[in-house]
């Protein structure tokens, strides 16, 4: 049984799988070819890391070592939105609705086409965990030539 009511893909199917956002209790119920039936109580633990790692330097130079600005870390966290603005202010880069740790949601260093020069920049991240926490990043980044 789902106490949850949302957190099985399915409550009779034969490979479920759980995604609770909360500490719960299962009972399990299975029942063998013989048609004899047992039950099982399963807790499970939610860990509410939100681990999000954002750099404070970076260098795009093409030669594979920190080439992208990028927000990372594990989980289902989604990016509700990511910008980068100038010391002026300028919006140099922005993205929404993306996923953490993808290079389609990475700056590389570039404002209309054109690479920047090395300076500081800020930016600013909401960030929306599974549970539907939103949480909001900023800082100021190097970008390094």
């Amino acid at each position: 049984t789902d106490p949850l009511s949302n957190s099985l893909s399915c409550a009779n199917c034969p490979d479920p799988y759980a995604r609770p956002f909360f500490d719960v209790d299962y009972l399990i119920t299975a029942m063998n070819e013989a048609g004899c039936i047992d039950t099982a109580n399963v807790s499970i633990k939610v860990k509410k890391d939100r681990k999000i790692y954002i750099p404070n330097t970076f260098s795009p130079n093409a030669d594979g070592i920190n080439d992208f600005f990028m927000i990372q870390g594990f989980g289902f966290a989604k990016i509700q939105s990511f910008a980068i603005y100038s010391r002026w202010g300028e919006k140099v880069f922005y993205k929404e609705s993306g996923e953490i740790s993808d290079l389609n949601f990475a700056w590389d260093g570039r404002y209309m086409s054109k690479k920047l020069n090395s300076g500081v920049f800020v930016y600013h991240a909401k960030i929306e965990f599974l549970d539907g926490f939103v949480e909001t990043y900023k800082g100021d980044l190097t970008l390094i030539k």
